[in-house]
């Protein structure tokens, strides 16, 4: 059946409605009720060059988009799913809901063969989606609402059969642009993909339970107050399966004389969390960039602490770029992986510390942090890896580089805290095989290429790394005590403030020698670091040809978008850009 519905006026509509409601509901094969649960949906096969998601169990194209017509090729899925199309152009009363056998729509709903007949307003044709189904709204590529989307209140069926909001139409066009994206209600198995929102506080505003939702593709632009803020204010663990991919959130800040804390991004009780080849750029500075109105707790991104409830959290290949202090707040750890950071005062913060949850394990592996700065000139930071209430962590293969800009530059800094009493403590931590190459900073008042600072440091050991610093002022490592390193060796420490202050240890200055006595380390030397080229950003733009300023590359950054997608403004070339001139072997996308 090519049409099932169609609204002639006004004076039927309700009729109609009726009539569709009936029909569906006596020839559907399934149901609401029969939702199948995540999890126990065969995988599909990957498309032609493509593969499978092991977070979300969605294909992904060549291209590493998700590729949901494939699945709706697919004779098990999608085949009872009515799609509705949305356009400027279009017309409510004339407007048709399709299904997935009809020709006009072909085997792409996202390009669909023939001329489609679209709903006009976003609140009628969401009208007619239903909820556990996996049904498909789609808006045109090109085209502007002014008002906000529908609050969200309704789910898909599963895992693979998600209902779907998103765009349609030549990829070459930019995205539909439309107002704000909140939920009124908790939902499950949604696809929210390829949409601009509006530059409002609270761009895309989610609130309760919600459980396998994706969201990928989608344009924060700059407005004031946060971007992206997804929460369950009335519990714990109440965000699962949560994944944000390739996403930009940009230019979030906050207005100038208010108090209130900006975040590009922040998510609270989430369990399960995938956060991939997302693009944070310059947010939680202030409106007028009025350095007394900038805060240290403003950053690109924020993830709280859990509840212990079992949270697997995995951030992998994004960007984070010139957050008014942390770019990557990682919250309680997790996989941290093959991220770039650049221009952040604080590039990656481990996990946080609150009294309630202590002791956190991550693995941060392949990270590439360049070009520290500060907060403000009151505010001094360039901090490349902040390791916090950490017990069980991996700090391994991570480069942190070429900082000639701020006033703190520590490279790799373990310290702990006392929230609300409670000890925080930094135990059992690997720091192996990273390098720390000039980060020199500018006008120092305090940092080192390696610091453990505070009590309650235990069991670190530090070994393989390389660590070249090419200022005065600057010592190569600091601790608080002897203890806190258990392992030291085969490390390489270079630096050109005087030999007999470059390690400072329990309040007492040694030489490398000195040092290596304490330690028990019989293998650390005192080599310099080359890289075998140039290895700043900057380096980088011109050897792919692209004009070599940070403005233009900003720029390229936030442009970003299916259709628009390059591989040279992505995290992993760049990456491998920088660990090349040290001679690590590529990384791979996984």
């Amino acid at each position: 059946m090519e049409r099932f519905l169609k609204c002639v006026g006004m004076m039927c509509a309700a009729f109609l409605i009726f009539s569709g409601t009936v029909w569906a509901q006596d020839s559907y094969s399934r149901a609401p009720s029969d939702i199948r649960l995540g999890g126990n949906e065969p995988i599909v096969t990957p498309p032609s060059g493509g593969t499978i998601s092991s977070f979300t169990q969605l294909p992904l194209d060549s291209d590493g988009w998700t590729d949901v017509a494939h699945i709706f090729q697919n004779p098990d899925y999608y085949q009872d799913s009515r799609i509705v199309y949305v356009s400027n152009s279009g017309n409510d009363s004339t407007a048709v809901i399709y299904t997935a056998g009809d020709s006009v729509v072909g085997n792409d709903p996202f390009q669909p063969a023939g001329n489609v007949q679209p709903f006009a307003s976003l609140n009628t044709a969401y009208s007619y989606l239903r909820d556990g189904y996996p049904d498909i709204m789609l808006l045109r590529r090109g085209d502007t609402w002014n008002n906000n989307l529908p609050s969200w209140e309704k789910s898909g069926r599963s895992v693979i059969e998600r209902m779907v909001l998103g765009a349609y139409g030549d990829i070459s066009v930019d995205r539909p642009k439309t107002g704000q994206l909140r939920n009124g209600e908790d939902f499950s198995y949604v696809i929210f993909s390829d949409l601009e929102l509006d530059e409002n506080e609270r761009s895309l505003n989610f609130e309760g339970n919600i459980s396998h939702v994706l969201i990928e593709g989608i344009l924060c632009p700059p407005g004031p107050t946060g971007g992206m803020v997804i929460q369950n204010p009335s519990g714990f663990g109440g965000v699962d399966y949560l994944a944000l991919r390739r996403c930009v959130v940009a230019g979030r800040y906050r207005p100038s004389g208010s108090t209130g804390y900006v975040m590009g991004m922040y998510i609270d009780d989430s369990i399960n969390l995938l956060l991939e080849e997302n693009i944070f750029d310059d947010n939680g500075e202030d409106e007028f960039d009025v350095p007394s109105n900038t805060d240290l707790r403003c950053h690109n991104t924020y993830v709280m602490l859990g509840r212990g409830l079992g949270e697997n959290h995995i951030w992998k290949y994004n960007i984070s770029t010139r957050s008014s202090s942390h770019g990557i707040q990682a919250g309680n750890g997790g996989t941290i992986i093959g991220n770039l950071c650049i221009q952040n005062p604080i590039a990656i913060q481990t996990t946080r510390e609150d009294s309630w949850y202590t002791g956190c394990s991550a693995e941060v592996r392949h990270n590439v942090v360049l070009h520290g700065t500060d907060i403000s000139s009151d505010d001094r930071r360039g901090w490349g890896i902040l390791i916090t209430n950490a017990d069980g962590q991996i700090i391994e293969e991570n480069i942190v580089a070429e900082n000639n800009n701020s006033g703190m530059p520590f490279g790799i800094l373990a310290r702990n805290d006392t929230r609300d009493g409670v000890g925080m403590s930094v135990n059992n931590v690997s720091i192996d095989n990273n390098i720390v190459y000039n980060w020199n900073g500018s006008n120092v008042i305090d940092g080192e290429q390696l610091s453990l600072i505070g009590p309650r440091i235990s069991n670190v050991s530090i070994t393989n790394n390389r660590f070249h610093a090419n200022n005065s002022d600057l010592r190569i490592v600091q601790l608080s005590a002897v203890n806190d390193i258990t392992e030291s060796g085969n490390n390489s420490f270079y630096g050109t403030c005087p030999p007999s202050e470059q390690f400072y240890i329990g309040g007492t200055e040694y030489t490398l020698s000195g040092y290596k006595s304490v330690m028990n380390d019989s293998t650390s030397d005192s080599n310099q670091t080359v890289p075998s080229k140039a290895v700043g950003l900057l380096d980088y733009l011109t050897s792919v040809n692209e004009t070599a300023s940070f403005s233009s590359f900003y720029i390229n950054l936030r442009a970003q978008r299916k259709g628009n997608w390059h591989e040279a403004y992505t995290a992993i070339p760049i990456i491998n850009f920088v660990r090349d001139g040290f001679g690590f072997t590529p990384i791979i996308k996984d």
